[in-house]
């Protein structure tokens, strides 16, 4: 099971800050530039730990070619889950997660998707850049 991180509805407020940021001109590559220069990702993937890797694997990101987006990973992890939501552990050991409001339990954290989308859109953007690099 993956330690999920539960801040009650702070995570409003975690997303206002990014989209502030986003506002105030701060871009994924600064963010991910942010990330690496604290210490980030690691250059052999032998000291990658286990729970990262769990993350990175459950995000879809390739943990041994794709460091570069274990800025994302970082994100994830620290991100607080969304008000109304909790982390559970079923009598099996299996982690879930309940959201209060619309009586609603998944076994999918409430923030895959966002992330999910935000993996998608950092590879569309690589892809660009590579692209545009070959071109020239």
């Amino acid at each position: 099971s993956f330690p999920w991180k539960q801040r009650d509805s702070s995570a409003e407020e975690s997303m206002n800050k990014l989209d502030e940021k986003s506002e105030k001109g701060s871009t994924l590559e600064s963010m991910q530039a942010q990330y690496m220069q604290q210490g980030g990702a690691q250059d052999s993937s032998a000291s990658i730990s286990e729970e990262v890797r769990n993350f990175a694997i459950y995000l879809g990101i390739d943990a041994e070619k794709e460091q570069d987006l274990f800025w994302i990973v970082d994100e994830f992890r620290s991100a607080p889950l969304p008000a109304n939501w909790s982390e559970h552990t079923s009598s099996r050991g299996d982690t879930y997660f309940y959201n209060s409001e619309t009586d609603q339990s998944t076994v999918e954290h409430p923030l895959k998707q966002q992330y999910l989308a935000l993996v998608a859109s950092e590879r569309a953007r690589r892809a660009n850049i590579e692209r545009d690099d070959g071109a020239g």
